[in-house]
């Protein structure tokens, strides 16, 4: 869900392909007393080059800040994550607390910063913002955007108790937006939630930006398409940040998908838009990357924004 920012820790999952069952558990065992180590310790530097947990965040805010700095985003350190949910990740730089996650969401936004003016009284749809953190990000630094945010029941409820804690006064609940036919006029500032079966009212409604991140490439391109044939004439501006790829092919019940969403299916999908930019997408301290394989970002702009 996304609530909890977990500590890091030493990936093991590339320990499986030892064939050595030997050095599997070796390698699991020492993992497992170098992270704690590394916690118990975060100053010492354990890791390579010398490095320590506390160098590590260091670095990764300075590769965020400058990110940020070079898109002309507005400055990171006016983000402050604070306790709520208590992110197990969060450190202290300077005068403010981040976690490892909210420098890749801060990333994100800095990104679409390029192509894209937030300090507009903007409306900006979000499916699957998961906990909220984009949403967060976007609103602490822009505080006149107006956000719809469709989503699954559980996270949904998550992301709407989330988001209250901070902005108290701008979230409009899905028991207040359960019954819509259509989308009213918008508040500038407030955060409206709804279900993912209510996309289809975003077809008669024009909005300003269009955001998806790594949850298209979850599903099966017909959904996709599904979503994108909806929003194909209203969104002035679309930014997705996927594995263009697609995720491993597999059975039905397991982790996997019958059929890949790939590259291929946002491109046909958005026949009204010219792609503005397609870049590999970075965190602070590596290339973008999942189980699926390595994240790009894309921005689609509208031909025609008149119509």
């Amino acid at each position: 869900m996304g609530a909890v920012d977990e500590k890091p820790k030493i990936d093991t999952n590339r320990f499986y392909q030892l064939k050595n069952n030997k050095k599997l558990e070796q390698g699991k065992i020492s993992s497992i007393f170098l992270t704690k180590l590394m916690h118990e310790y975060p100053d010492w530097g354990i890791n390579f080059y010398n490095t320590s947990l506390n160098d590590l965040r260091e670095t990764a805010f300075r590769v965020a800040k400058l990110y940020g700095e070079s898109n002309k985003a507005l400055p990171i350190e006016k983000i402050n994550i604070e306790n709520f949910g208590y992110p197990q990740d969060r450190f202290k730089i300077g005068n403010s607390y981040y976690t490892y996650n909210s420098l890749i969401k801060y990333m994100n936004y800095s990104y679409c910063n390029k192509f894209f003016n937030f300090n507009n009284k903007n409306k900006i749809v979000e499916l699957g913002a998961g906990i909220g953190k984009q949403i967060y990000i976007i609103k602490t630094l822009h505080p006149q955007n107006s956000f719809l945010n469709f989503d699954l029941p559980v996270q949904l409820y998550c992301c709407e108790q989330y988001l209250k804690k901070f902005f108290p006064n701008d979230i409009v609940s899905y028991r207040e937006t359960r019954e819509w036919k259509k989308i009213p006029k918008l508040s500038p500032g407030k955060i409206y939630m709804l279900g993912s079966w209510q996309f289809p009212i975003l077809k008669s409604f024009n909005f300003d930006l269009f955001w998806n991140s790594a949850s298209f490439q979850e599903m099966e391109p017909a959904v996709v398409k599904n979503y994108l044939s909806i929003i194909n004439t209203t969104a002035n501006n679309i930014y997705l940040n996927q594995n263009m790829q697609g995720m491993p092919i597999g059975k039905k019940g397991t982790l996997k998908v019958l059929k890949a969403t790939t590259d291929k299916t946002y491109l046909n999908s958005l026949s009204n838009y010219f792609m503005t930019d397609r870049s590999d997408a970075f965190y602070p301290l590596s290339r973008a990357k999942g189980i699926s394989g390595a994240y790009e970002h894309m921005f689609f702009e509208k031909e025609n924004k008149n119509n």
